[in-house]
């Protein structure tokens, strides 16, 4: 596990940087109305990609991480990538047919050349996270990593300064960079993955498979862990669109980037979201809950204690940060201190969501999400003409909070679990749990 933290921590700082500079490179050549243009055409695909790939990802990583030696796991690969493959050519399509539309609709020139390159490069990107879920329960979290947009970012954000160096830059390359960096890291993960199936001892066997898990239990799990990642669909692109609607191109821009220099705070927790889901279904269903609580308190102390120079600096010079992005970008100094105080009780809180999800209470983070991003929508819908971007920082702050209060609550009460690295709140106010773990023994 030790090698598998430093090799996904390394992989994951990769990704991470990949995607801020990514976003420096846009702020610094086309400004932050430029910026806002391409947080719009992201937002979309994301979003897009998030409905398409359907929870699946997640899902791979529980139903491949409760028995990854077996062959039946190969199934379950099949059946998320026949459903990911119509849906992605699906959303390539729509997209591609209304790019023009929407450009008009968000007053947003530029915005339909970016959506060309975007929308080629979708059925990839589904694809990459598919196989992300697949590497995280086959326990290879570096790799999986590496699948989750961040070297597609760094890959793109060199192609563009490339392209702006022979002078054939602007914001339709932008696109063609991003489409030609999501295939490619698509293909190169996909042979790495053939390499590793000729590995298997039951690769080419034509002995029938048994699986654990039938397709429509696949598919429900899928659903459940779909609804779970509402909270990111609502931050990566519905939060992105309503503030498109509302707001001007330049405070979308100081927006997007302040959302993505906080990102960096919760860096150590995504490690940990990576690695160690996986540990937590193989722990329950061992009944050792009380290594369980252990496990979750000394990875949530860690990343805690990583994360709070980062926090300390942003809330403390806040300007000086998002100058990174160029002058103009230090208007958002009051966005960032807002968004990296949400991240770090984000941090605190600890792998909660994952944490349900892998130990059978996905339900309940799915009405976790349900509720707390009805309430984000109407905040985004209310504070944004209200306030402004403010408005939007607000709101977005308002989700991490609240979803991950609400997950540490049922945590508790569902597992006897204390996520935090601080006393116990719950026991001390006289919450009860759900059964009886004092054994560490999962009822």
């Amino acid at each position: 596990m030790k090698k598998a933290l430093f090799r996904t921590f390394f992989a994951r700082g990769v990704a991470s940087l990949g995607s801020l500079i990514l976003v420096v490179v846009l702020g610094r050549l086309y400004g932050a109305e430029g910026l806002g243009v391409f947080a719009l055409a992201q937002s979309l695909i994301l979003g897009a990609g998030i409905i398409a790939r359907f929870g699946m990802n997640n899902s791979l990583m529980r139903v491949v991480g409760h028995d990854d030696q077996s062959s039946s796991i190969l199934q379950y690969l099949k059946w998320a990538f026949g459903v990911a493959s119509l849906a992605s050519l699906f959303f390539l399509f729509v997209i591609f047919m209304t790019k023009d539309w929407l450009e008009s609709t968000f007053d947003a020139p530029g915005l339909s050349g970016i959506l060309v390159g975007f929308s080629i490069s979708l059925p990839a990107f589904v694809f990459s996270f598919v196989l992300s879920g697949f590497f995280k329960g086959i326990k290879s979290p570096a790799v999986a990593s590496l699948l989750e947009n961040g070297v597609v970012s760094l890959l793109a954000a060199f192609l563009i300064i490339a392209f702006h160096i022979l002078e054939v830059g602007g914001l339709d390359q932008v696109g063609v960079a991003f489409a030609l960096s999501s295939w490619v890291v698509f293909l190169l993960a996909f042979f790495y993955f053939y390499l590793w199936l000729r590995k298997q001892n039951w690769f080419g066997s034509k002995k029938k498979i048994n699986v654990d898990f039938t397709r429509r239990e696949f598919y429900s799990i899928s659903s459940s862990f779909f609804i779970m990642s509402v909270a990111n669909l609502m931050q990566s692109t519905i939060s992105i669109v309503i503030a498109g609607w509302f707001l001007s191109k330049y405070d979308l821009g100081l927006y997007k980037s302040s959302q993505q220099m906080a990102i960096i705070i919760s860096f150590v927790l995504i490690v940990v979201n990576i690695v160690f889901p996986p540990y937590f279904s193989r722990l329950y269903k061992e009944g050792n809950v009380r290594k369980l609580e252990t496990f979750v308190k000394k990875s949530t102390l860690w990343a805690a204690a990583l994360a709070l120079p980062i926090t300390v600096v942003a809330i403390v010079i806040p300007d000086f940060v998002m100058s990174v992005f160029g002058k103009e970008f230090s208007d958002a100094g009051s966005l960032l201190r807002i968004i990296a105080i949400a991240q770090f009780f984000n941090v605190m809180t600890g792998p909660v969501g994952f944490l349900l999800g892998m130990t059978g209470h996905d339900k309940v983070v799915r009405n976790i999400s349900v509720a707390s991003n009805i309430a984000a929508l109407i905040l985004f819908l209310t504070m944004i003409p209200w306030l402004g971007v403010l408005g939007a920082a607000l709101s977005l702050a308002f989700v991490l909070v609240v979803q991950n209060a609400l997950c540490v609550f049922y945590v508790w009460v569902n597992l006897g679990v204390w996520s935090l690295p601080t006393p116990n709140l719950m026991k001390a106010v006289g919450v009860k749990v759900k059964g009886d773990f004092s054994h560490g023994n999962a009822q």
